[in-house]
């Protein structure tokens, strides 16, 4: 009876020891490469990623609003800080910079012990670049800073630290070549797991035009903030407004339970034309999470109200429509 027991002890184990095993297989995927019109830089995201004008407090005199492109991925929170170095002008050398990005994490709206440290001089892709260890929001991360004539770029993991397979690809990919970097791979490694993924690290710094945006700002482009500006329109549907809607592909799992039909995505348009915001609201959920990737990379013509910019609410509708031969290939219909 005991050996029997004892057979049956190492045979679960054998079993689960392979289901880990089968958990931690490493596969090759499909990123998104991200190369932004009138930016230097092109880097590889696990998903398209959303682009945020937030506001970075860099000392207790200089709040500016800067772009950050930033995406949530299985537990950890990607993003990319585009900084211009006219806007941080007092910041005159590399190390005043990397102050002020200490300064700007320490007192980041989700401040609990956060603190950057230096960790080592990085080389990818020819370029060096200064790389730190992240603490904020009791999550790890790892940031790099690149410069250049004009700008500073700031990537950042939080939730996983670079040396990690997920951040490895993120970094790794980075480049200041965007012209020579669309003819690389989009294909990475990352390691198979079935298991479901922890909450994400939330932003460390708000949105623009927040209301907890308080205090002098500098914006990176020159522009004042106007409060007295309307800060929001409803723009009901928005699928003829968009200058640049992509249609996003079928997902195969919904092909092949032959899911179909309309999915409703919650979007909000910044004063330049970029969603800031995606989330679906309808339609069938084998279909949502195509929807909402599709419709974090549509590009509008920017809304004026009394001549200012102002951001826009609205919805934009993906239909997904199969065949309706069984017999026949699944096809894809918009």
């Amino acid at each position: 009876m005991r050996r029997l027991f004892f057979t049956s002890m190492i045979s679960v184990a054998l079993s689960v020891a392979t289901a880990l095993a089968a958990q931690q297989k490493e596969i090759t995927v499909l990123w998104h490469r991200l190369t932004p019109e009138k930016e230097a830089f092109s880097v590889l995201m696990p998903e398209p990623p959303l682009r945020v004008r937030r506001v970075i407090p860099f000392s207790d005199e200089l709040q500016m609003t800067t772009p950050v492109y930033e995406v949530t991925h299985r537990g950890v929170l990607f993003s990319v800080l585009s900084i211009d170095k006219k806007a941080v002008a007092a910041l005159k050398t590399p190390e005043d910079f990397a102050a002020g990005l200490r300064h700007a994490i320490q007192h980041s709206s989700r401040a609990t012990d956060n603190e950057l440290t230096f960790n080592s001089e990085v080389v990818s892709n020819n370029e060096v670049a200064k790389q730190y260890v992240v603490r904020a929001a009791g999550n790890e991360g790892t940031a790099q800073v690149y410069e250049t004539a004009t700008r500073y770029y700031v990537l950042m993991t939080l939730g996983v630290r670079g040396s990690q397979l997920l951040a490895r690809n993120f970094f790794t990919s980075f480049t200041l070549d965007a012209k020579r970097a669309r003819s690389d791979s989009d294909m990475v490694t990352v390691m198979q797991d079935f298991s479901l993924s922890p909450s994400a690290p939330q932003p460390l710094w708000p949105v623009a035009g927040e209301s907890s945006a308080a205090g002098p700002m500098g914006a990176a482009d020159g522009a004042t903030p106007n409060d007295s500006a309307p800060k929001i329109s409803v723009g009901g549907v928005l699928n003829g407004k968009a200058s640049s809607n992509p249609q996003p592909p079928y997902p195969p799992v919904a092909q092949a339970a032959r899911a179909q039909g309309t999915v409703v995505v919650q979007v909000t348009v910044d004063e330049e034309g970029y969603v800031i915001s995606a989330r679906a609201i309808s339609g069938h959920p084998l279909l949502q999470q195509a929807a909402v990737k599709a419709a974090r990379q549509a590009r509008f013509k920017p809304t004026r109200l009394s001549g200012k910019p102002v951001k826009v609410t609205g919805v934009i509708t993906y239909n997904f429509v199969l065949e309706d031969d069984p017999a026949k290939p699944p096809t894809k219909k918009y």
